[in-house]
């Protein structure tokens, strides 16, 4: 199988990975949220079951390593530590610099975060030794 194709399919993986994490992410914060009348509760277990599911799917299938978790976990924490700060720092400053909406801003650090994490988790997270 050629490079190109192969980095392709890895991508679409990864794209249908992401969108079950968003998936499940919207399910429990809507189910949590609805029922207890708590959304922040709601979205600290989403966030957490999207992030533990996201890990998984991505090791085991969009790029199926045999990186030890201790390894490729500590490295998926760091860089999804990263974009967190990236994102949460980007939606509090760029509205006001030049402004625009804060829609505007994350649909444009979706974009930026989607194929950052698609590059690193590639490169660095998920590769075998």
């Amino acid at each position: 199988m050629g490079v190109i194709r192969k980095q392709a399919e890895t991508f679409l993986r990864f794209v249908t990975v992401g969108l079950l994490t968003a998936t499940i992410y919207a399910l429990v914060l809507a189910v949590i949220a609805q029922g207890t009348g708590k959304p922040a509760l709601g979205a600290a277990v989403a966030y957490v079951l999207a992030v533990a599911f996201n890990y998984w799917a991505h090791y085991a299938w969009t790029y199926q390593t045999d990186r030890p978790h201790k390894s490729a976990g500590a490295r998926y924490m760091i860089l999804a530590g990263l974009m967190f700060c990236i994102n949460v720092a980007a939606t509090a400053s760029v509205p006001k610099v030049f402004n625009v909406s804060f829609v505007v801003v994350q649909g444009a650090l979706a974009v930026l975060i989607i194929g950052v994490s698609f590059v690193v988790q590639g490169l660095w997270v998920y590769r075998d030794r």
